[in-house]
């Protein structure tokens, strides 16, 4: 049992320093132009050590985004008992404000990933997976007001827009150093956003 712990403690901090090679990489060099050899030069590993975790830089890639999404996602789903089953909207706003607090400390404590992900495109999009992780609970039964609102809207617009401006202030916010706590940076969202659509919602109820 004693070995187990050890080799499963190996396991756990040879991943770690190979993405944390991996980031420091991506912050100086484009991905296309990392290679395995980079990786394990950086971490004084050979390669077969390397592909006994990874397949390559891409499956590196895909399961540090994935653990990303994976860590979000169970930060959103501790809101979700939060919210009374009859929430009035004051409350459902409240909610949505430590929804919002929850989302964006888990980004500052992992801002130079979160930034060097969100900065990413093509079959890497950071964003178009973060974005389809936070419209799904956005519109899952998380705030029943607005699923009931008598809204001319689509609700699908309402999510779209949520869920795009959130990610949008997200990545101002980190480009520019996190200087706002996650509690102003909530603010400063709803504010801007939130507020607004509920209002709209609660005038045409």
């Amino acid at each position: 049992m004693e070995e187990g712990r050890r080799i499963d403690r190996r396991v756990v901090r040879t991943r770690k320093a190979i993405q944390d090679e991996f980031i420091r990489l991506l912050k100086k060099k484009d991905f296309e132009s990392i290679t395995v050899s980079d990786i394990v030069e950086g971490v004084n590993i050979n390669r077969s050590t390397f592909y006994l975790h990874y397949k390559d830089k891409y499956d590196l890639l895909e399961k540090m985004q994935a653990e990303c999404l994976d860590n979000l996602a169970r930060k959103l789903e501790e809101c979700r008992s939060e919210i009374p089953s009859s929430a009035t909207a004051e409350e459902e706003v409240q909610a949505f404000y430590n929804y919002v607090v929850s989302y964006v400390t888990l980004f500052r404590d992992q801002s130079e990933l979160m930034m060097l992900f969100l900065n990413m495109s093509g079959e890497f999009d950071f964003k178009s997976k973060l974005q389809s992780l936070l419209w799904d609970n956005l519109k899952n039964d998380r705030f029943p007001s607005m699923q009931t609102a008598n809204s001319k809207i689509p609700f699908q617009y309402i999510y779209a827009h949520m869920s795009g401006s959130g990610i949008g202030l997200l990545l101002t916010w980190l480009n520019g150093g996190c200087k706002e706590t996650p509690e102003e940076l909530a603010d400063i969202l709803m504010e801007l956003n939130t507020a607004g659509v509920y209002n709209l919602l609660s005038k045409e109820s």
